[in-house]
């Protein structure tokens, strides 16, 4: 892959459905960095003092969680 070249590949599933380990063995094969918005999901929570089950039922009615995480996600992919 060039290395002056920007590659983004998105992963999503169902929880369990294997997105981890395909992303993670699809970024390792093709020379690409790993990211997991789940990552920034667990930090956010924890920066919070909440369990993921109390934010994942904050994130339904505030719609500000999901723009955060999806602002750190686009930041990320910018970075290629």
């Amino acid at each position: 892959m060039p290395k002056n070249c920007n590659i983004v590949i998105a992963v999503s599933g169902p929880p369990g459905s294997g997105k981890t380990t395909l992303a993670q063995n699809l970024a390792r094969a093709l020379g690409l960095r790993y990211f997991s918005t789940g990552i920034v999901f667990r930090e956010l929570a924890k920066k919070k003092g909440l369990s993921l089950e109390k934010l994942s039922q904050l994130a339904e009615a505030n719609h500000s969680i999901d723009r955060y995480i999806d602002s750190q996600t686009i930041n990320e992919a910018r970075k290629g």
